[in-house]
């Protein structure tokens, strides 16, 4: 999971804050957000491929189950707000990163 939708997510991300000329402390926190978002995107894609009866043998709820699925999802989205704090929260982009991890977890089929 890491090398599909996390690595699209992370490297965009990644060369926004190049652009942005973002501190390197930035970047690490711009890099660990993007990693985890990019996890739980990916997860709740598994999530919503059950759901739609599309279902992968190669993905997250057919190896650890949906539970343990949900615990992942939730624990990744934790970690990339959790990413955010070291960024200057006034900054309007914040609240937008903050607003993807809000959006994929309640994103339905």
């Amino acid at each position: 999971h890491e090398m599909k939708t996390g690595c699209l997510i992370q490297a965009a991300a990644l060369g926004a804050a190049q652009i942005a000329q973002a501190s390197p402390i930035e970047q690490k926190a711009i890099a660990d957000f993007s990693y985890h978002l990019g996890i739980a995107f990916q997860i709740k894609d598994d999530l919503l491929d059950i759901a739609d009866n599309a279902q992968d043998f190669k993905n997250y709820v057919a190896v650890i189950g949906k539970d343990e699925t949900i615990k992942q999802l939730n624990q990744h989205s934790e970690q990339a707000l959790a990413s955010l704090q070291t960024l200057n929260s006034k900054s309007g982009a914040v609240s937008l990163l903050r607003e993807l991890i809000e959006t994929n977890q309640k994103r339905t089929v």
